[in-house]
């Protein structure tokens, strides 16, 4: 993921467009101006509220400054799960289609995230293990100054703007 540097950048897989009741998201923060400490975290949304942040991350993880951007990239298991309101929820990729989510905000003081300043969401879920035109799935998603290290099915999904 690719944005200013500071704030946040949050990337989620759900099953819907919407946000909850069970995605899994990772959130890329700058706490503090100028993105001089970049903290990677492992989460989950249940509904139209701020995620609750699990952990950090500290492997398979990449994340830089340079310019006044903000560079984040990390890898995620094919199967990942994890306990949502008492229940174990897996996401696999392999198995399951997914909408994808994503967000940017401020963060506070103590490092959450507020409500976010950008919201953009697929319409209609996709397997992301086959991309067949990741730069049109980028460019429908996102604004130009960002980039995402994954892609679309064959048919690329409508995006709410």
């Amino acid at each position: 993921m690719t944005g200013a540097a500071q704030g946040y950048l949050s990337l989620a897989i759900s099953t819907d467009e919407g946000m909850g009741p069970a995605d899994d998201c990772y959130i890329c923060s700058a706490t503090t101006s100028g993105g001089s400490t970049i903290v990677f975290s492992s989460a989950y949304l249940t509904g139209e509220s701020p995620p609750t942040i699990l952990n950090p991350i500290t492997t398979n993880v990449q994340s830089s400054v340079t310019n006044g951007i903000m560079t984040c990239t990390f890898t995620r298991p094919i199967s990942v799960s994890k306990t949502v309101s008492g229940n174990n929820v897996t996401w696999d990729v392999s198995k399951q289609s997914f909408n994808v989510l994503f967000a940017e905000g401020n963060v506070t003081v103590g490092g959450g995230t507020t409500y976010h300043s950008v919201r953009k969401h697929t319409h209609g879920a996709f397997n992301l293990l086959k991309p067949k035109d990741r730069l049109l799935m980028e460019s429908i998603l996102l604004p130009s100054r960002y980039s995402l290290p994954f892609c679309c099915s064959p048919a690329p999904p409508r995006v709410d703007k």
